[in-house]
């Protein structure tokens, strides 16, 4: 389900060309990124990090800073580590946090809900994947459904 849903939302922002930002943490130790996630941005070359938080990577926050965009909308696999450590400090340098709970994966449901709650603590906003396009298109006969 959480793949299904990660493709989900990476077609919804290619079909409303939302910049969209691939990382895996370092990828030659098998932190590769989801094939079908691939398969959306062939052409995007995912940033191959070492840091656990991608916030702390400039390679990252240069391409965000550089957008210009205040708003993110971020999923990850382990939601209680890459994911909630960039969502927060995110948060805390001024940025609306839009965290896509169904989308990210955590090492337990416990892991997942305590992480979800730390971030709405600090402020982020929590989306499932079904929410982004209904808001973006506020049109209920989705003119887009087929490149979704």
């Amino acid at each position: 389900m959480i793949v299904n849903n990660v493709i989900g939302l990476a077609k919804t922002a290619k079909v409303f060309n939302v910049p969209t930002i691939l990382s895996t943490v370092i990828e030659e130790r098998g932190g590769y990124i989801i094939k079908g996630l691939q398969d959306v941005f062939p052409d995007q070359q995912p940033i191959n990090r070492t840091f656990i938080n991608a916030w702390e990577d400039p390679n990252v926050t240069d391409i965000v800073k550089k957008s210009g965009r205040k708003q993110l909308v971020l999923a990850g696999l382990y939601i209680e580590i890459c994911l909630a450590m960039p969502a927060i400090q995110a948060l805390a340098e001024g940025y609306d946090v839009f965290i896509v709970t169904d989308a990210s994966g955590g090492v337990s449901v416990e892991a997942h809900d305590m992480a979800v709650r730390r971030m709405v603590q600090a402020g982020g906003s929590r989306q499932i994947v079904v929410s982004p396009p209904d808001f973006a298109s506020g049109e209920l006969r989705f003119p887009y459904a087929e490149a979704l």
